[in-house]
Order: structure tokens, then C-alpha cells, then sequence
């Protein structure tokens, strides 16, 4: 056999294929650090931290999805490349003059051992590191950097037992009203309530005090005051300097531990199964890409004959379906049930097997393929059907209505928001699977962990569905728009319009009625679906969680005072260990209510085990009930939101949080700005419409229709991450909120606006 030199159709058919690698490997990454960078500047913006230290951890991110998203990325471009070899009908010369399938998928095996290696070595050495420095950046901006700024409403835990927060805070984040402070150990409880209080730098400026006035602190040790110290002018100085533990050392976990280290355990004798799982499952992702070829190819090259689609869901569901079955063979590797060589390498072996199998059964006849052929028998049995139920002569009297109707209705504006409505559409579908199939990546071990199946599997993806769809939506529509355009353009369709006068302006009109309409969905699915996903995603998590996981202790601040729970039910109507702290008019406590466990019945909660300890007059009184009922906004579905950072909230939800109605376990300023912004978010497709238009002015053969896709796509993305730092500063209160809202939709509505009237004179 000859050795692989490669020759000019190879360089043809790998330029063919890198372009579109580039491109979903882009946007397969931009859609799943979009969310995550969103959070990490709410993260910034609250601690007080730069918007500079949102880069290292953002960095960190990108070999974890990465990983994740190559495979995908790597099948799309083959599809997409096969796609035009076909359609060019350059596979069809390459075929007529001898050039065998094998040889023509010899540069993309090629390049799948190159992307092997570099698989093996982000597998080995990059990811490993990366995960633990994700972690110590995070802590770094959330332990160090919190009292640069303190929002109001919100409890901060500086560690070691000690839980502060405040009613009202000042401009500079700095003098607090309000003030109310928790420590507890495990031999006494110490409440510390205060009029006024201001955080000051330490002498040595190595952390903050808290300086507080006319306060109160009450003592607790076995459900009774054990002492109570008033301070009506004077200072009492609190330590509140981050105090948590070194962050441990990397290597705790074993997918923190490079392959050499992985190795070196295994060498030394260790027993601990999850060594070996860990990298004998990296070892099998690593080599995937070279296998992708066998399945991508013959299924793209079907593409001719109109079966694209069938051959893109069978390899995205075999792509699925390996990544799973690996996530179980590695959790039975774990548990030590199954050795780690047969548990990750047979579902590798059989992923190979298909391959090959599909692969040289389209040898002989490229084109013709084992899912071709099911296709192909499935529609010849459901077209027989369809005959046997349905007579020829009513099927031609109701295709020949459909047709007039379509003449009748096939005006130019029509036809326009046809075409980029189909294409918004399709991608929205693309876009939305993958992020789906990358979340659901990513959180296999979890639910595997869990003891859950490919069902709870699905089940957690339906559920996490109307929250991408949400957020793939503008980038769908930029997506779409230009796909739309930029293949009208390319057909001479633009040009038609243009020279028979139909101006940019013009089909801006025609198209803006499909963007409002999608504006409209996406915000009937924010206000009416979105919060109730999600409340239905916390129950089945709750109930899901492990016997040992640990409960941390959540804090809420209701219309009675200051509450904390220390365990919750998985639908969140049964509470365990309360303690309420009811205070008076100026702000210090006045009374402490402790019950063993909360019941939700007929719209209130029932105390049970309830003690309550009153100061009043100098004196302390305490009282024991067997049951008490208890009056408070806080509900159940808030209970379920009380460790949510971000949670999505309908804009009457957000109102009654506002007015009071509702429990609230953020800043008074995220939720403002979050109302702002549930009418501000759906102008994102409108703006993505107008920064998409300028495409169509594009002459079908200029090079500048490829650079206007890309000033285009730039602008989209550059628009998506100002108004995530917009947002952040709003809901930080760094920014009033209708400017944090509205202000990157209508700067970048503005700039799209512009280059629409700009392109109207070229």
C-alpha cells in the first residue's frame, strides 16, 4: 500500500472542511459561554470585583466545553463539506475519474489523528488544570472581593459561622441601616442588630470591620438568652475579614489529576477504581475524531438524493449515545461492578464498529448507505399507506387547492418572511439541539451520580428546553437572517428585488412584522413557561439529591424578619429547623422563634415545635408551643429559590418582589433591573435583524459578503456580551435599571439602523 501523500484535491477538500469547522466549533462554544459568562459577571458586578477577573475564569472555561463541543463540531463540518462537494457535483468528477471514497476521506482521517492528539493532550494535561484553576478564581473573586461593594437584601456568609446583611445600604456601598448580624457555633448563637452601621478598612489593610451603632447583642445557648449587651452611642466593632479555609490543593478530585499522574497511580498499586475509570474514559474520548469520518462522510454525501436530515440525526443521536454509554461505563467503573478496560473500551469498540460497518457498505455505491435505505423503506411504507387510504383523485383535487393558495399568498413579502422565517427556525432547532446535547454532556455524571437513568436524563433536558430556546433565540435570529439573506443574494434573488426598486429599508419593513412575532414568543415563553420549568427542575432536583449531601443553611428576609432553614422538602413545603428573628421599629430584634419543622397547608405555614424567646422592658420571656401558625410572603416555590442566584422570574413575580408581596433573596437592584429587562430582552431579535440586513447588499460574488457575515456575526456577539455587563451593572446597582436594560438594544439598534441607511447609498 502506498504511503498517504496528499495532493491538490486533499488541500481542496480539507479548505472545504476547516471554514465550517472554524464556524461551529465558534458558535457551538460562543452559545455555551454566553450563559456562563452572563453569570460570571453578575458574579463580578455583586463582589465588586474587576470586570478583568471575569477573563481568567472565562479562560479556564474553554478547554471543558472545548472538549465537549469538537466531536460535534468536527461531524458538522464533514457534513457541511461533504454537502457541497455534492452539490457542486465535484464528487461526482472526483468518482468518474477513480477516486475511490476511501481515498477521498484519506485528509479528513488525517485530520482527525491530528485532532486525536490534540485531544489527548487537552484531555491530559489542559483540562485537568484548568478545572481546579476555574475554581480557585471563583473563590478568589467571590471570598476576596465581596466588600468592595454590599448590596442591600441580599445575606453575605464571610465564614466561620458569621452571617451578615443589611435593609438599605448607601451610594458608596459602604454605610448600612438596618444591620443584622448571625454567628453561630456549636455551643451558643450570638444575634448582633444595629440602627446604623459602616464598613471600614482594617489599620493594616489586610480586611473590613464593621463599625456599628445603637445595636443589640443577644447571646442564645439552648434555646434561652444566656445574655444581652445594649449599645444605644456607642461602637461595637465586628471583624468581618474573609476568613475561609485554603482552598485545598489540586489533585482532591481524580479529573483534576493530569493522565501522567492518573498513570502514575495506577502504577503504584492503587486500588481506587475511579483512577482508572478516569483515564481510561479520557484515553477513549481522546480518540474519538478519527472515527467521526466513517459515519459523517457517507451520511453527508447522501445528502444529493435530499436525505441530509435523517443522516444528521443519526449521527448526532450515535454521537449521543457513545458519550452516554461511556458516562455509564465510567460510573460502573467507579462503583468497582465492572473493570475499567471492558466497561469504557466496548462501547468505543461497538461506536467503531458502526462506523466501519456504515462506511463500507457505502463503498460500492457512495450515496447508498444503511440509514438511506431505512429511510427510504419507511417512506415507501408510509406512502403506501397513504395510497390504500386516501384515493389518487381527492390527493390531486387537494394538491391543486394548496397550489392556488400558495400563488394567492405568494407575494414578495411573503415569500421574504417565508424564507428567513424557515431558516430563523431551522437554526433556532440546530442551535437549541446542541446547546441540549452540551448540557446534557455535562451534567450526565451528576445525574448518573444521583442514581438516574437516560429517562431522568431526558427528562432534565425538557425541562432545561424552554431556557435555551430562550437564549438561542437572537442568535438564531442573527444566524438565520444571514443565512437567508446571504443565499437569496447569492441566487441573484437580491438582486432582482434591488433593480426592480425594493430597498433595504423596504425589506427591513417586510421582515420586522416575522421579528415582533418572534419577539412575542420569546416573551410568552419567559413570563408564562420559563418559571415554572424551572420551579418543576429544583423539585425533581431536590428529590433526586443524594441521602448525604450536605444542607447549607439558607437565609431569606420575609415580612416577618430575617429567617433561616436548614432543610427543605424536594417541592419545598416542608421545612426543617427555622428560626425566625422578628425585630422592632428600629431595627433591632426583638424576639426569636425557633420550630423544629414548617408545613404548607391552605395557603399558610404551620410551626411545629415552636419556641419563642421575647425581649422586652429589660426582660426576657420564653414561651413553648406544641404548633403555631405562621403569617409570611415567603411561599413555597420562593423556598425553592432561596440558593438560586440568578432565578427567572415572570415580570408579575418581579412586581411582587418589588412591592413586598413576594420573598426575594437578591439585591432590591437585580430585581428592578430584571423587570426592565423581561421587556427589554425581547428587542434582542429586532436588533439582531437589523445588524443581519446589510448582508443583502452584497453582490453575490464580492468578497465583502463573507466579511459583512463576519462584521455581522461579530456585532451580534459584541451586542449578547455589552448587554449581559449592562445587566450586571443593573442588577448590581452600579446602574439605574431602565439604562442597564435598554441601553446596549438601543446603542447597537441604533449602529444597526445605520448601517442599513449606509448600505441604502453604496
Amino acid at each position: 500500500m502506498r504511503p498517504f501523500v496528499p495532493d491538490r484535491l486533499d488541500r481542496h477538500a480539507l479548505r472545504l472542511l476547516i471554514v465550517p469547522l472554524v464556524a461551529a466549533l465558534g458558535v457551538l462554544l460562543m452559545s455555551q459561554l454566553l450563559e456562563r459568562l452572563l453569570r460570571l459577571f453578575d458574579i463580578a458586578a455583586s463582589s465588586g470585583a474587576p470586570l478583568w477577573s471575569v477573563l481568567p475564569m472565562a479562560a479556564n472555561l474553554v478547554p471543558h466545553y472545548l472538549g465537549m463541543a469538537l466531536p460535534m463540531a468536527f461531524t458538522a463540518a464533514i457534513f457541511m463539506a461533504a454537502a457541497t462537494l455534492v452539490d457542486d457535483s465535484e464528487l461526482d468528477i472526483m468518482l468518474s475519474s477513480g477516486r475511490s471514497l476511501a481515498r477521498i476521506a484519506a485528509p479528513y482521517f488525517a485530520l482527525g489523528a491530528l485532532l486525536a492528539l490534540f485531544n489527548l493532550y487537552l484531555f491530559s494535561e489542559l483540562q485537568p488544570h484548568t478545572r481546579y484553576g476555574y475554581q480557585v478564581a471563583v473563590q478568589r473573586a467571590v471570598q476576596t472581593a465581596w466588600v468592595a461593594r454590599i448590596e442591600e437584601n441580599r445575606f453575605v456568609d464571610t465564614g466561620q459561622g458569621n452571617v451578615f446583611s443589611a435593609d438599605t445600604v448607601d451610594a458608596d456601598g459602604r454605610g448600612l441601616s438596618n444591620v443584622f448580624a448571625e454567628r453561630s457555633t456549636p455551643q451558643y448563637e450570638e444575634i448582633t442588630t444595629a440602627a446604623r452601621g459602616r464598613l471600614e478598612p482594617r489599620g493594616d489593610g489586610r480586611g473590613w470591620t464593621l463599625d456599628l451603632q445603637r445595636g443589640l447583642v443577644v447571646r442564645v445557648a439552648d434555646g434561652a438568652v444566656v445574655s444581652t449587651l445594649r449599645f444605644p452611642e456607642g461602637v461595637a466593632s465586628r471583624d468581618l475579614t474573609p476568613r475561609g479555609p485554603p482552598f485545598r490543593p489540586r489533585g482532591a478530585s481524580v479529573r483534576e489529576r493530569t493522565s501522567a499522574e492518573l498513570w502514575r497511580d495506577m502504577r503504584s498499586g492503587g486500588r481506587d477504581p475511579k483512577v482508572a475509570a478516569e483515564f481510561h474514559g479520557r484515553l477513549a474520548r481522546a480518540l474519538i475524531p478519527p472515527l467521526l469520518p466513517l459515519i459523517a462522510l457517507p451520511l453527508g454525501i447522501a445528502s444529493k438524493r435530499g436525505r441530509r436530515a435523517p443522516g444528521v440525526v443519526f449521527a448526532t443521536l450515535a454521537l449521543f449515545a457513545l458519550h452516554h454509554a461511556l458516562q455509564f461505563g465510567e460510573r460502573l467503573a467507579d462503583s468497582g461492578r465492572v473493570a475499567a478496560l471492558p466497561a469504557l473500551w466496548l462501547p468505543f469498540l461497538g461506536f467503531a464498529l458502526l462506523g466501519v460497518w456504515i462506511f463500507r457498505r457505502s463503498l460500492a455505491w457512495p450515496g447508498d448507505n444503511p440509514v438511506t435505505r431505512a429511510v427510504n423503506a419507511i417512506e415507501s411504507a408510509f406512502e403506501r399507506g397513504i395510497r390504500e387510504w386516501w384515493p389518487s383523485r381527492d390527493r390531486e383535487r387537494a394538491a391543486t387547492s394548496l397550489r392556488k393558495s400558495r400563488l394567492a399568498r405568494g407575494t414578495l413579502p411573503g415569500y421574504l418572511r417565508q424564507r428567513v422565517g424557515l431558516q430563523v427556525v431551522a437554526v433556532l432547532a440546530v442551535l437549541t439541539g446542541l446547546m441540549q446535547l452540551l448540557d446534557l454532556l455535562g451534567v450526565t455524571n451528576d445525574v448518573l451520580d444521583r442514581g438516574q437513568g437516560l429517562r431522568d436524563l431526558l427528562h432534565y433536558g425538557l425541562l432545561r428546553l424552554p431556557a435555551e430556546l430562550v437564549l438561542g433565540l437572537p442568535l438564531a435570529m442573527l444566524l438565520g437572517t444571514l443565512l437567508a439573506l446571504r443565499a437569496m443574494a447569492l441566487r441573484l434573488e437580491i438582486g432582482a428585488m434591488r433593480t426592480s426598486g425594493v430597498s433595504l429599508m423596504r425589506v427591513l419593513a417586510y421582515l420586522l412584522p416575522l421579528a415582533v412575532v418572534l419577539a412575542l414568543a420569546q416573551f410568552a415563553v419567559s413570563e408564562r413557561v420559563l418559571p415554572r420549568t424551572e420551579t418543576a427542575l429544583r423539585q425533581w432536583w431536590n428529590a433526586s439529591a443524594p441521602a448525604d449531601d450536605p444542607a447549607a443553611r439558607r437565609w431569606a428576609h420575609t415580612s416577618t424578619g430575617p429567617v433561616s432553614i436548614e432543610a427543605i422538602s424536594p417541592d419545598g413545603r416542608h421545612l426543617q429547623r427555622l428560626r425566625i428573628y422578628q425585630r422592632d421599629a428600629s431595627g433591632l430584634i426583638a424576639s426569636r422563634i425557633s420550630a423544629a419543622s414548617a408545613r404548607w397547608s391552605d395557603q399558610r405555614w404551620q410551626l411545629e415545635g415552636v419556641t419563642e424567646v421575647t425581649l422586652a422592658d429589660g426582660a426576657v420571656r420564653r414561651v413553648d408551643a406544641p404548633a403555631r401558625e405562621w403569617q409570611t410572603n415567603l411561599r413555597p416555590d420562593d423556598v425553592l429559590r432561596l440558593d438560586v442566584s440568578r432565578p427567572y422570574l415572570s415580570s408579575a413575580m418581579l412586581a411582587d418582589v418589588l412591592t413586598g408581596a413576594r420573598v426575594g433573596t437578591q439585591a432590591t437592584s437585580y430585581y428592578r433591573t430584571a423587570l426592565y429587562r423581561s421587556f427589554a430582552a425581547p428587542l434582542a431579535v429586532i436588533v439582531m435583524l437589523l445588524l443581519a440586513l446589510p448582508v443583502a447588499a452584497a453582490l453575490p460574488r464580492d468578497r465583502r459578503g463573507g466579511r459583512g457575515m463576519l462584521a455581522a456575526l461579530a456585532l451580534g456577539l459584541a451586542f449578547l456580551l455589552c448587554d449581559g455587563m449592562f445587566g450586571a451593572f443593573g442588577s448590581s446597582g452600579r446602574l439605574p435599571a431602565p439604562l442597564a436594560a435598554f441601553a446596549a438594544p438601543l446603542l447597537f439598534g441604533l449602529l444597526g439602523l445605520l448601517r442599513v441607511r449606509a448600505c441604502e447609498r453604496l
